[in-house]
């Protein structure tokens, strides 16, 4: 499995790639011979790299979303376009199939369950007339029978027009193929073309529209059928520039006709649409058919009663979820921003950073609360309209806000804490500081101090809403931890660097590694953002070089720039920022983060799981109410008995791997690892995990990382 960065936090300190369970890794997937059509089949029922191509909102929806469960049959039907433009297009389908077999064949228990049919269409002129079925109307699992035919399918003339006879092709689809009609047995449709049909009422010259978008629906919903459309665009596109007026008939003709037709047929049964006439589209697509192929495992179902146990197991008593607070930059809804290096959000850095330390207090990532402020910054709310809006949205039980200015020469901040119960402002707190001698930000006493006493603040508040609701007094008695715990009290008033500008600094490195985590990994779009955080964690050691916390970070992001494309230089940056955070990690206050570093240097550079379980399994047991905590463990945890990160086998352990991801979508549903997880297997509230394997992304990573 591939973790996504983890939050730009104290345990950020460990981000790395969540794992699965393990397999032989495997090589670089065969390249098409195609361009587009290839490209897609090359990636798009892969479970790791679909999850990538829907997040950046290519489809409507996952082609996987549809692929049912494990012990359900699936029979897909191609129906091909054979005219001369679509050359390419079928030599692609060609190359892809047999990743496209085992990609699909992952997602069932047998794989004779999935199956295949060829349907292709071309025009009334066409010497091998409008439609043919070149292995007949049986549906086949056989891969071997599907690529004889394609690779004997040859694309002739789609005269006498520009239009298709794509209207009989599905029609000889739904009619002619072999369809089993037993209930509970998928279908599929799968249209690859370049043309529309022609228009309804045309007739002339033999050639003429047969049957409407509506027969055609009306005909796969009386199948079950879901129509998936594929709008091609190999053969225009590259002709070498022999014939631009071809490429701009289709751009403005074919394309404006097509996309319409495909995108009726998709929407109206459910199915997927995707445009290849988009460069966008077809630019990230060939990147996704570029990708290694990561290993997989089977993992045995996980469903809603798993979670509700482990939910249930985590703390007996405990009868509502922990506390959770979002913290927003401090300053005027109107001039909000989210630029790290503003003082006004380097301060809410801080206080989510101090925040993370309190037992059983879930913070909210700022990319969320960036995301979520950004959706009501136009609607004209007043402060309290907003901040109940934004705290509905979230999720969240508190937001934390305020101002932060210069008084009488003197920096000052405000900050008020919203319920979003009743939506008022149940403390407020106020610190002034020194004078500033530059912008960003106030000083370290000054914001230590705030933190200090909104927490204090939040916690009686928090008690007090728990009292009143009747409420087991573990809960409260576990926020006390914080005065009780010298420790952790040391850890919480300490600022992140005695250094004032090595701060900022690491403020400012981890707002840009937050923002990094608005995308998944390996997507070219986090690397400004990864790029300016190293440099500000690179920065801040050169005014504090002993600051184990800051080497941690450094490594973080050196491990999320190894994970973008050509970003094999990093890793051996990432191993020494471990080893120079292992070395200074007695510098700590906090003896967990000493023990995160720990495990982490045990498990890349020393390459010793043993010690790594060991350490994450005594954070678990010891530290049982500290989320970040825990969810790092698990997580880390989960990953290591999968085999990943190349631990020898004798860790290898399918059965504990489970136990953790349980833990983590039972415990922290709302989490970005819970969200990847849910992604990648195919999670449904009713049935559970749809998916039976998961893809071990870390495993080619580690032996790159290897001394």
């Amino acid at each position: 499995m591939c973790i996504r960065n983890l939050k730009a936090t104290i345990c950020l300190l460990l981000t790395t790639t969540l794992v699965a369970c393990l397999q032989t890794p495997g090589a670089a997937k065969e390249k098409s011979s195609g361009v587009n059509a290839g490209a897609v089949l090359s990636s798009v029922f892969d479970v790791s790299r679909s999850a990538r191509i829907k997040s950046r909102s290519l489809m409507q929806r996952s082609f996987l979303d549809n692929v049912g469960t494990r012990e359900q049959r699936l029979q897909i039907a191609f129906v091909i376009d054979g005219t001369d433009s679509m050359g390419q297009d079928i030599q692609g389908v060609l190359g892809s199939l047999p990743n496209m077999v085992s990609d699909l064949q992952r997602h069932k228990d047998d794989q004779t369950l999935i199956s295949f049919g060829l349907v292709v269409y071309r025009d009334v002129n066409s010497r091998s007339g409008a439609v043919t079925l070149p292995i007949g109307g049986q549906f086949t699992s056989d891969i071997d029978v599907l690529k004889k035919a394609l690779a004997v399918t040859a694309t002739e003339s789609g005269e006498p027009y520009f239009e298709e006879a794509v209207d009989l092709g599905l029609n000889d689809a739904f009619k002619s193929l072999a369809w089993d009609t037993t209930p509970g047995v998928l279908h599929w449709v799968i249209l690859f073309g370049d043309a529309p049909p022609y228009p309804v009422g045309f007739n002339k010259n033999g050639a003429k529209r047969v049957y409407s978008d509506d027969d055609l629906i009306k005909q796969a919903k009386g199948l079950d059928a879901t129509i998936h459309s594929i709008l091609c665009s190999s053969g225009f596109q590259n002709n070498n520039g022999k014939n631009e007026k071809l490429k701009t008939s289709y751009e403005t003709a074919a394309v404006k006709a097509t996309r319409p037709f495909m995108s009726v047929l998709c929407s109206k049964t459910g199915g997927v649409f995707l445009d290849l006439s988009q460069d966008d589209v077809v630019k990230t697509m060939l990147a996704e058919a570029e990708r290694t192929e990561v290993p997989y495992t089977k993992m045995d179902v996980i469903t809603k009663d798993d979670l509700l146990a482990a939910k249930s197991g985590q703390k007996v008593g405990l009868e509502v979820a922990p506390v959770s607070v979002a913290v927003l930059p401090h300053t005027s809804l109107e001039k909000m921003k989210f630029d790290a290096d503003m003082p006004e959000v380097q301060i809410a850095t801080m206080i989510q950073e101090k925040l993370r330390l309190i037992p059983d207090l879930e913070v909210k990532d700022p990319s969320s609360v960036a995301k979520a402020y950004k959706s009501i910054a136009s609607l004209n709310l007043n402060d309290g309209e907003a901040m109940q809006k934004l705290a509905n949205d979230l999720r969240v039980d508190y937001v934390i806000w305020g101002e932060e200015g210069n008084q009488g020469g003197e920096s000052q901040l405000k900050s008020s804490l919203f319920r979003r119960l009743d939506n008022q402002a149940l403390a407020e707190a106020q610190a002034v500081g020194a004078a500033m001698q530059s912008a960003p930000p106030t000083n370290d006493t000054a914001m230590n101090s705030l933190i200090q006493t909104v927490t204090e603040k939040l916690l009686k508040s928090a008690k007090g809403e728990l009292d009143a609701l009747g409420v087991n007094d573990g809960m409260a008695e576990a926020y006390d931890r914080l005065d009780q715990d010298e420790n952790m009290a040391k850890a919480f008033s300490a600022p992140l660097s005695e250094n004032l500008r090595a701060s900022r600094e690491i403020l400012s490195g981890l707002g840009q590694l937050e923002q990094a985590l608005a995308f998944n990994l390996g997507d070219p779009q986090a690397k400004p953002y990864l790029d300016r955080a190293e440099r500000k964690f690179g920065s801040a050691l050169i005014y504090d070089p002993e600051n184990a916390m800051a080497h941690a970070w450094l490594a973080s992001a050196q491990f999320n720039l190894a994970g973008q494309d050509g970003g094999e230089k990093y890793a051996d940056a990432y191993r020494e920022s471990l080893e120079k955070a292992n070395e200074c990690k007695a510098n700590l206050i906090y003896e967990p983060y000493q023990q995160l570093i720990e495990a982490q240097y045990s498990l890349v550079v020393a390459k010793d799981a043993a010690r790594a379980i060991e350490v994450y399994e005594a954070l678990l047991s010891e530290k049982t109410d500290q989320l970040e905590l825990g969810l790092k463990s698990h997580w880390m945890l989960a990953g290591i008995y999968a085999g990943d990160w190349g631990v020898d086998m004798q860790f290898v352990d399918p059965v504990k791997s489970r136990e953790h991801i349980v833990q983590i979508l039972a415990n922290w549903a709302n989490s970005r690892e819970a969200e990847y997880l849910k992604s990648v297997l195919r999670w449904d509230d009713e049935e559970g995990t749809r998916h039976p394997n998961l893809p071990l992304e870390n495993y080619a990573k580690s032996n790159v990382m290897e001394d």
